[in-house]
């Protein structure tokens, strides 16, 4: 049986097999206008609000929501964070939704579609623009 990526030794992660599984699962599609961005918290908050606010102020987006509960080894939560940065970066807070609550990226999608819903309507959303690291 053929090896399609290539095996790390135990405990390691190569260059080659890093690159093998980025390739592999990180799919580029081209960017076309939505009706959301969702913004999946992560480290690289500084990073996922400049990419938003770029999606929103040339016209890709018309609201921005984000997502995440988790604080890490930083102060506040990932969205209230990212949020900030937005307002920071001059998008209109009523054009911000955030939920402070997922702890996974399962969470960040079922808790951000409820406030979604809860907030602008069930049908609202066709088209989102996912926004993560």
């Amino acid at each position: 049986m053929k090896n399609y990526l290539p095996v790390p030794p135990k405990g390691k992660l190569t260059e080659a097999f890093t690159k093998a599984v980025t390739d592999y699962l990180l799919i580029e599609t081209p960017l076309q206008k939505a009706d959301i961005a969702l913004v999946f918290g992560n480290h690289g908050r500084g990073a996922l609000a400049k990419r938003a606010a770029e999606l929103y102020l040339r016209g890709y987006v018309k609201k921005i929501v984000v997502s995440g509960g988790v604080r890490g080894m930083h102060t506040k939560k990932e969205a209230d964070d990212v949020a900030e940065r937005l307002l920071n970066m001059g998008i209109p807070k009523a054009d911000i939704l955030v939920e402070n609550q997922a702890k996974n990226t399962g969470e960040n999608v079922s808790l951000s579609r409820q406030l979604v819903e809860k907030e602008l309507g069930q049908q609202a959303v066709s088209s989102v623009i996912a926004v993560g690291s």
